[in-house]
This record gives structure tokens, C-alpha cells and sequence, in this order.
């Protein structure tokens, strides 16, 4: 992202970073709780092959990290300009600079609840030891992202890469989410069996 920003007007990578620090907070703080309570549940679930137990653990978690991440993100797509303006409007940080890091956090910023959503699926994917598919979402995600930012940074300049980020997350969420579904009947069929 930095790399293709910097093929963008000067200020560019310095706004893309400036933006990503709140939001790297809020995934690094949200994303890493979800991750370390329920990569023991999973572990435990998946070895007694609890197929039942990991669906609920599945939908609680899911449900809960939507509840606290989307209203987080709202405030930051909300509250972006007065955010920027406060914390960085300072000294050689004008107006001008609040303006285009502000739109820059609202595009990250959509990228919260999908990103901490998906660190439930990304550890119970893991507990089935099915890393060739996390390997796989990688993969896939570095292609959309460049192919993203390329798209979006023609019509939105430096917050059109933030919105490829936050639109690669949105396939992560769902490519993960899409592989879980389908594991778990297939894991509780081959326990029956």
C-alpha cells in the first residue's frame, strides 16, 4: 500500500499512515482479545471433535465481535475529521492535511468489524490445521489488493488504497467464513462415520 502511495501526490504514504494508526489500534486491541479467548475453546472443541460446541463458539464469538467492532468503526467513520483535527492538527499538521487524512480513516476504518470477525473463523481454521487455506485467503487477498488499489486510487486518490484494504478484509471475512461453514458438516459427518 505504502509503494502505491507513493506513485501518488506528495503527503500521500504520510496520510496513509497517519489514518492506520487509529485503526491498527483498534484491530491490534480487538483482534488479538478474540484470538487469544477463543484459539483454547476451538483446540479443545476440535479434539473431542464437539462439532455442536464449535458452531455456538463460532456464532457467539462472531456475534459478539460484531457488536463491540461496528459501532467503533461507525464512530471512527463518523467522528474521522474531528478525530484527525484533534489529535494531529498541530503545528506544521494544517487543515489541508486534516482533510485528506479524514477520509483516509473512514475508508480503514470500515475495514474493522470484517477484520475482527474474521480472527474467529482465521482461529478456528487453524485448530482444524487447515493452514493451506489460510495460505490460500493470503494469496488472494495480495491480488486483490493490488488490483484494488489500482482501480480505486484513480478515483479516490490516497483513500481509494484504505478502501482496497478495507475491501480485501470484506473477502478475507468471507472467504473465511465461506471455508468454516463448509468444514464443519463435513467434519461432523466424518466423526458420525
Amino acid at each position: 500500500d505504502q509503494s502505491m502511495a507513493a506513485m501518488l501526490p506528495a503527503g500521500s504514504v504520510s496520510a496513509l499512515v497517519y489514518a492506520n494508526r487509529f485503526v491498527s489500534v483498534v484491530l491490534t486491541l480487538l483482534a488479538g482479545a478474540v484470538s487469544t479467548a477463543v484459539t483454547p475453546y476451538f483446540s479443545r472443541m476440535i479434539a473431542v471433535q464437539d462439532w455442536a460446541g464449535c458452531r455456538r463458539t463460532l456464532r457467539t464469538w462472531v456475534r459478539l465481535t460484531a457488536m463491540v467492532s461496528a459501532p467503533i468503526a461507525i464512530a471512527l467513520v463518523v467522528g474521522s475529521r474531528l478525530l484527525i483535527r484533534i489529535t494531529f492538527q498541530h503545528g506544521a499538521f494544517g487543515p489541508g492535511d486534516t482533510a485528506v487524512v479524514a477520509p483516509v480513516l473512514m475508508m480503514y476504518a470500515i475495514q474493522i468489524p470484517f477484520f475482527v470477525s474474521s480472527r474467529v473463523f482465521y482461529r478456528f481454521l487453524l485448530a482444524m490445521l487447515r493452514t493451506d487455506l489460510i495460505f490460500y485467503c493470503g494469496t488472494i487477498n495480495l491480488i486483490l489488493d493490488i488490483v484494488l488499489n489500482l482501480i480505486l486510487m484513480r478515483w479516490f486518490g490516497i483513500a481509494g488504497i484504505a478502501l482496497a484494504t478495507s475491501l480485501w478484509t470484506v473477502s478475507t471475512f468471507l472467504f473465511l467464513w465461506y471455508w468454516t461453514a463448509k468444514l464443519l458438516p463435513k467434519a461432523a459427518t466424518e466423526a458420525a462415520a
